[in-house]
């Protein structure tokens, strides 16, 4: 050691600062081939792939969020799709501003999305239907401020209340520019959230019903009526939610509400369901020519309208026995019928969805829940041939209990023509089952308990013979004296 260590210390200094530098130089290869290993590894470790895609995808979701919030006033398929000038789509834009304003404390600025509407070319909201006032007018400078507020860019400083209390308490008329900012202002942007949007709109709406607005600006008015009638759905579903009756709604939005449906047929149709009677079409007809209206009184309609089917029923039954039941009469009563029921209005449909209707079967009037509109006409025609064929004794087909009742007796139903025979292919089915129902019985008497408790236990086997068979079934259970 100590020969090794005289030897070294002989050595010229360049010599032993040459060897130094060339031994660091290697041990720094060594130790970043080691470093970007260990980087490799990690690059490619399960921690890292999930951290990339983790971040790929909040871009993804904040990309989409933002869109939702800032450009929903426009068509989606606007927005899918969509590129610029450039080839870039909007969805693109959004995500590179993203990734451009992370680490940052900033939001996406409103700047970026005025630009990006120009720049895509998004129409189709309520602004694009608007034409712009050709002289431009004086504005209040208290309307000025407010709108300002209300789009302010700083979060902090937005405020909807100073335009909501201008427009509740403004009497005086509005000029055709403060009525075109109104509008436009009032609308869902990207400096205003579809939640303020809203509330300035129905401020806006007692604003117009109080200067008579829709009158002075009918051009304008055309364009945003039912934006505004949707408003007041909206306000009296919520109502309605809320437990507030239809009266009280009428009286407290009788304003804006007179804009939509005449008030005094309003109050007329409540005098009438005071007393606990039906308005009639006539009356709700009034009602029908707006959303509200027609929401508004939603029962009543559906009532009547069931009402009126029921009645187009019968006569149209009425007419193919007129007819004598003649194959082209029967398939254009069908067709009809069929599309008169794909007709009704949806909410009408619902409401009578499950619920029980009564059916005419032997002069007995029969309780059926109905699954769709179709049934409402169905077991009605089906009853109606079928009490004929019953009455009329026709081809001596009479099950046990209708033969204690009636015999043999041709007529035997009252207000049930004798003179008309019911085509056979229409009773195909019913002869079939009443056939099986004769084995059932068997050729010895029965008593009407006998009967009752053999049928209700084949009940599923006859049905599947003759799908209609509940009628008889309910007669024998219900309405046999």
């Amino acid at each position: 050691m100590g020969k090794t260590k005289g030897k070294v210390r002989d050595l010229p200094k360049e010599i032993i600062a040459k060897t130094k530098r060339k031994v660091h130089i290697k041990c720094s290869a060594r130790l970043a081939e080691k470093e970007s290993a260990i980087v490799a590894l990690k690059k490619d470790s399960p921690s890292e792939i999930n951290g990339r895609r983790l971040d790929r995808r909040n871009t993804e979701q904040v990309s989409s969020r933002s869109i939702r919030l800032k450009l929903g006033m426009f068509p989606r398929s606007q927005i899918d799709g969509n590129v610029d000038d450039d080839g870039k789509t909007i969805d693109t834009k959004v995500k590179e501003k993203i990734r451009a304003l992370r680490g940052t404390r900033r939001h996406i600025p409103v700047a970026f999305w005025r630009e990006l509407i120009v720049e895509h070319r998004l129409s189709g909201n309520l602004c694009g239907q608007l034409k712009p006032p050709e002289d431009r007018e004086a504005v209040d400078k208290d309307l000025d401020a407010a709108l300002k507020a209300a789009h302010h860019d700083n979060p902090a400083l937005k405020s909807n209340d100073k335009i909501t209390r201008w427009l509740e308490w403004r009497q005086e008329p509005l000029n055709t520019t403060e009525m075109y900012g109104l509008l436009v202002g009032s609308m869902e942007a990207p400096s205003l959230s579809a939640k303020s949007a809203k509330i300035i709109q129905e401020a806006l709406l007692t604003c117009i019903a109080q200067t008579k607005a829709n009158e002075t600006f009918q051009e304008y008015w055309l364009s945003s009526k039912e934006m505004f009638d949707m408003i007041l759905v909206d306000r009296w579903r919520k109502a309605s939610s809320d437990g507030v009756s239809r009266r009280n709604f009428l009286r407290a939005h009788r304003l804006p509400l007179s804009l939509f449906i005449d008030m005094t047929t309003a109050t007329e149709i409540e005098k009438v369901l005071d007393q606990e009677c039906d308005p009639g079409m006539p009356l709700l007809k009034g009602m029908m020519s707006s959303t509200i209206g027609g929401e508004l009184y939603l029962p009543e309609v559906t009532k009547c309208e069931v009402t009126l089917f029921l009645s187009d029923i019968s006569k149209r039954i009425f007419e193919v026995e007129q007819q004598n039941f003649d194959p082209v009469e029967i398939r254009s009563f069908e067709r009809i019928m069929m599309h008169s029921a794909a007709n009704l209005d949806a909410d009408i449909s619902q409401a009578f969805d499950k619920c029980e209707t009564k059916i005419t079967f032997c002069a007995s009037e029969l309780g059926k829940k109905v699954d769709n509109m179709n049934d409402l006409w169905g077991y009605r025609w089906i009853a109606r041939y079928k009490t004929i064929a019953i009455s009329n004794n026709q081809g001596n087909n009479r099950t046990a209990w209708e033969r204690l009742l009636w015999g043999d007796t041709r007529g035997a139903i009252q207000n049930v023509p004798q003179e008309i025979t019911v085509p056979e292919d229409l009773l195909f089915d019913s002869k079939n089952c009443r056939e099986h129902l004769g084995t059932l019985l068997g050729a010895g008497w029965h008593s009407v308990a006998r009967m009752r408790e053999i049928v209700n236990a084949n009940q599923d086997q006859l049905k599947n013979l003759d799908k209609s068979f509940w009628m008889e079934i309910d007669f024998l259970n219900h309405h046999f004296d």
